[in-house]
């Protein structure tokens, strides 16, 4: 049972050292963009 759940959880890891990084970017940016906007729209 172990040896089967195996290669799916390697590739679950694989998927998420792929989009963790994206998603944390995309987050950042996402932030970034409306701090900004809020800071143009408040000054």
């Amino acid at each position: 049972m172990r040896n089967r759940l195996h290669p799916y959880r390697t590739t679950l890891a694989r998927y998420a050292r792929q989009v963790v990084p994206a998603v944390v970017s995309g987050a950042t940016a996402g932030i970034t963009g409306w701090l900004l906007t809020f800071l143009v729209h408040h000054l």
